[in-house]
C-alpha cells in the first residue's frame, strides 16, 4: 500500500510537456522505481543546474531500469529548457506508445517545438499548470523578500558560482517564488527519499539519492564534483 503522501499526490494528473500524453502520477511508480523532481521556474539557473546534475545519473538509472522524470508548472519556459538540454532524462523510444488504464498516451507532437535533434525522443518532462502536485506535497511559496534574501546567502552565492562555472544562464520570467522538491519512489509505491525546498536555494542531497538507489558513485564519474560539494549549506533540507 502506498504511503499517505503518495496516495494524495498519486491521483494528480499531469500531461507531457511535449505532446498529448496524460497520466496520473501513480502510474510512474507502478511498474518501476523512479526519481521525480518538481522544478520551480524553468528559467531559474539553479533549477537548470539541478536538472544537469540529475541528468548525470541517467546512464546508471537506465542500467537499473529506474526512470528520471520532471514536473513543472512553468509552461512558458519549456521550449528554452528543452532546447538547452538541461534535463536529458529522455526516453529514446518511438513517439507512439502503448496505453494502459491509468495513462492515456497519444503520439507526441514534437514538431510543435521544432526540436530538430530530438525528433524521436520523448523528454520525460510533465506539466502541472494548476500546481496540484505541488499543493498535494505541500510545497509552499516563499515571499519575494525571503526569496531575494536567500539569493544573497552563502548557499545562494555558491549555487550562482556553480551555475556560472557550468555556463548555465537564467532569465527572470515566470513565478520565481514557488518551491519544489524531489521524490525517489520504489516500484510499487514506497518512498525512499523525499526532499522539500524551504528556500529557493535549497537542492536535493545527491549522495542520499545515490545511496537509497544503491548506485556506486564510480558508475557515475561525472557526479564526482557534485558529490564533493555535498557539505554545502544548499544541500541541507
Amino acid at each position: 500500500m502506498a504511503s499517505p503522501l503518495l496516495a494524495k499526490v498519486g491521483t494528480c494528473i499531469v500531461h507531457s510537456a511535449l505532446g498529448s500524453q496524460t497520466c496520473t502520477l501513480d502510474s510512474f511508480w507502478r511498474d518501476q522505481t523512479c526519481i521525480i523532481t518538481f522544478f520551480r521556474r524553468l528559467g531559474c539557473k539553479f533549477c537548470r543546474l539541478e536538472a544537469k546534475n540529475l541528468s548525470h545519473l541517467k546512464p546508471a538509472l537506465d542500467a537499473r531500469n529506474i526512470k528520471l522524470m520532471g514536473i513543472t508548472f512553468d509552461e512558458g519556459g519549456v521550449k528554452e529548457f528543452v532546447d538547452g538540454h538541461y534535463f536529458d532524462g529522455a526516453d529514446r523510444k518511438p513517439c507512439l506508445r502503448k496505453s494502459n488504464n491509468n495513462c492515456i498516451i497519444q503520439r507526441s507532437s514534437l514538431l510543435d517545438f521544432k526540436l530538430k535533434p530530438l525528433f524521436n525522443i520523448i523528454v520525460d518532462l510533465y506539466l502541472d499548470p494548476e500546481r496540484k502536485t505541488y499543493k498535494a506535497l505541500e510545497y509552499k511559496k516563499v515571499s519575494a523578500c525571503s526569496g531575494f534574501c536567500s539569493l544573497l546567502t552563502k548557499a545562494g552565492r555558491s549555487l550562482n558560482s556553480k551555475a556560472k562555472a557550468a555556463n548555465i544562464p537564467g532569465n527572470m520570467t515566470g513565478d520565481g517564488w514557488q518551491t519544489g522538491g524531489l521524490l525517489v519512489v520504489e516500484k510499487g509505491g514506497k518512498v525512499l527519499y523525499h526532499f522539500e525546498q524551504k528556500e529557493v536555494v535549497n537542492h536535493p542531497d545527491y549522495k542520499q539519492i545515490i545511496d537509497v538507489l544503491k548506485i556506486n558513485p564510480k558508475d557515475v564519474p561525472e557526479f564526482a564534483t557534485v558529490l564533493s560539494q555535498e557539505c554545502d549549506d544548499a544541500c541541507k533540507m
